[in-house]
């Protein structure tokens, strides 16, 4: 089976095709932000998860229709997209709806998040971040499609 992994030799951006005996989760994370996105690789990649990096957020309904990854880390606040839009997007369409999101944002106020519509998040990050708080959320969201493969410990 092949699935999708960061080359780090090509980054940032070139994606790359590795065969996997045992196929770990895919996570789509999504941030305009390279640094930040860099970060969320380096997460996943001690989480042992296989996943996509998007900087731009147009492409994301696309990957999610391709790749169905089991898991969406979606940055909120993007020039060229709303997190919020792209969230909507993907939960009206019937081959992505299913799969879960994590919102993550820098914006921390009184009213951030309840003034989103969090119907169609299944989780929030405030940015910044433990670890312990990302494989947190990714392991709970994981662990009820691939239960067997988070063996990265803190």
């Amino acid at each position: 089976m092949q699935v999708l992994l960061l080359d780090r030799g090509k980054w940032p951006g070139e994606i790359v095709m590795n065969q996997c005996i045992n196929p770990r989760p895919l996570v789509v994370a999504v941030d305009d932000n390279l640094d930040n996105l860099w970060l969320l690789s380096l997460a996943l990649e001690m989480f042992n998860v296989s996943h996509i990096c998007i900087e731009q957020g147009k492409y994301v309904l696309e990957a999610a229709k391709r790749y169905q990854p089991e898991l969406i880390l979606l940055d909120l606040v993007m020039p060229d997209v709303n997190g919020v839009e792209i969230a909507n997007y993907l939960k009206v369409e019937p081959t992505t709806a299913a799969i879960p999101i994590v919102g993550i944002t820098a914006m921390v106020s009184d009213d951030y998040p309840r003034c989103l519509p969090i119907e169609i998040f299944d989780g929030f990050l405030t940015k910044p971040y433990l670890l312990e708080d990302l494989q947190r959320l990714v392991t709970t969201h994981l662990e009820k499609k691939a239960p067997y493969c988070l063996a990265f410990n803190l």
